[in-house]
């Protein structure tokens, strides 16, 4: 694939425009300016205006291409948003179960993001993997690394799936889009959510799990670098110790990944490294000043300001 651009979706809704903004700033400020970009921003019913404001905030060099791809919100709007488990997402989480059918058909390989990331390097290591013909490749979850974890897939047994096999956080994903599209991953995960509506916790990321089963190509857990991994204690599922991470992931984190319902940019948060290394991006978009949720200035930063890597 020597030659090829890397491919990177992202999906947002417009309540996510501004962590949006911070999200493909970070992708674009890392990657190698030699090595072609394309960055797909799946819109979930993004108004007009945030997307000027978005497209404003990207300054690209020649080398990347960013483009939305206007999703029907009405297609989503069926499946649930909410479980016992969880309760902050919207219908937008199910965008990336669309990819098949959106991209084009001689993409064989993209690379998914959550909006609620930042991008600390560029993504040409995990662009080469070899998936070696499974349909993902992806971080298994520190505090749910099985498929039969408390917080794993709550219908296990049912669904006659193994509880020892590997259970992975769909915040990035190396998607195989060949076989994506070959064995009906995305179809068959949509399925799941629905049969399985009255016990499922973790809704398409729980779904794709029981679908992919353990097989996938699991990789650095750098790729994918939760935020508690630095919170003060770990609220591990059960109240069990996740499994160790290495210190250099920890140190050198190539993708943060916010999850839960506390964020950077909403008040109540405490990681203060965290908040500004958020900021850090999202000064240098059309949100600049934007603090907890208000936004203090509508004027981005200059465009020669610093950015602060780790």
């Amino acid at each position: 694939m020597v030659g090829e651009p890397i491919r990177i979706v992202v999906a947002a809704d417009d309540g996510y425009a501004f962590p949006l903004a911070a999200s493909v700033r970070s992708i674009v400020d890392n990657a190698h300016q030699d090595r072609p970009l394309e960055v797909v921003i799946l819109s979930c019913g993004i108004s007009a205006e945030s997307k000027r404001r978005l497209s404003a905030s990207w300054d690209t060099g020649p080398n990347c291409l960013i483009r939305f791809l206007d999703v029907d919100v009405n297609s989503l709007s069926a499946w649930p948003t909410s479980s016992s488990l969880l309760s902050h997402p919207t219908s937008a989480t199910y965008a990336r179960l669309l990819l098949p059918q959106l991209l084009p058909e001689s993409w064989s390989k993209v690379i998914y993001l959550d909006a609620d990331t930042i991008t600390l390097s560029s993504f040409d290591a995990l662009w080469e993997l070899d998936l070696g013909g499974l349909a993902v490749g992806a971080v298994i979850d520190p505090f749910n690394p099985l498929i039969g974890s408390p917080r794993g897939v709550q219908c296990w047994e049912e669904v006659g799936l193994d509880p020892d096999a590997p259970y992975f956080n769909a915040g990035m994903l190396v998607i195989n889009l060949d076989v994506w599209r070959r064995e009906r991953v995305a179809a068959r995960a949509l399925a799941y959510v629905e049969s399985h509506a009255d016990c499922i916790g973790l809704l398409d990321q729980e779904a794709l799990n029981a679908i992919v089963n353990g097989e996938f190509l699991a990789v650095d857990e750098s790729w994918n670098m939760m935020d508690v991994r630095y919170a003060d204690s770990h609220p591990a599922a059960g109240g069990a110790t996740p499994p160790p991470v290495s210190e250099a992931a920890l140190r050198h984190p190539r993708v943060r990944h916010f999850t839960g319902k506390r964020k950077p940019w909403k008040t109540g948060y405490r990681n203060s490294d965290s908040v500004d290394l958020f900021f850090s991006y999202a000064d240098r978009t059309q949100w600049a000043g934007s603090r907890a949720g208000r936004e203090l200035s509508q004027g981005p930063v200059p465009h020669d300001r610093k950015t602060a890597k780790k």
